[in-house]
């Protein structure tokens, strides 16, 4: 069993980044097959997941995000409430 220590600040990111628009859309394009590759079995994102995240967010002018997996992690968390 693993424990995850989530900082305040990290948990106001997560809630900001799943009300986002912009990663909203980004969860309507990946599907639930697709998240099965890019996440690990404890649902947290891959690294090149969490890379290719950022940078598509950026892309498309998302701000809110300052974790390194902050984004991947909304991603997988709105895909996996589907």
């Amino acid at each position: 069993m693993a424990i995850v220590i989530l900082s305040d600040d990290y948990r106001k990111e997560q809630e900001a980044l799943l009300a986002d628009p912009i990663v909203a859309a980004m969860a309507a394009s990946l599907t639930a097959g697709e998240l099965v590759e890019l996440i690990h079995p404890d649902g947290t994102p891959t690294f090149e997941f969490m890379l290719a995240a950022n940078a598509e967010y950026r892309s498309r002018g998302g701000k809110a995000s300052w974790s390194m997996g902050g984004v991947g992690r909304a991603l997988a968390t709105l895909v996996q409430r589907r």
